[in-house]
């Protein structure tokens, strides 16, 4: 896959999801991404540059992280429904200077 032309930012996406499994799991042994990036070039399974590697993994774990807090959801949710005590509206009072305004 390595030309010496810059690949197209959706050629670099596709690429990267093809391999996102194997980013998964050798982030979770503990590789810094630097080395990921490094091995899959090496391979030759992904050709973009290691900026771009990390803008999209920065991209895509964030997007996998709502969807893991939504699975973790307490079944009751009765717990969730307790009402919570509002602070009083109106105005407050900033400085409460005793001197008065000169």
């Amino acid at each position: 896959m390595p030309t010496n032309e810059p690949l197209r930012r959706t050629m670099a996406y596709v690429q990267f999801l093809a391999q996102f499994e194997e980013i998964k799991i050798l982030l979770a042994q503990g590789h810094s991404k630097k080395l990921v990036h490094e091995l899959l070039t090496e391979e030759k399974l992904i050709s973009m540059a290691y900026v771009t590697f990390c803008q999209i993994l920065q991209k895509e774990t964030k997007n996998a992280s709502p969807a893991a807090t939504k699975e973790q959801k307490p079944a009751n949710t009765a717990q969730l429904s307790t009402p919570k005590s509002l602070p009083p509206s109106g105005p407050r009072i900033v400085n409460s200077a005793k001197e008065p305004f000169p």
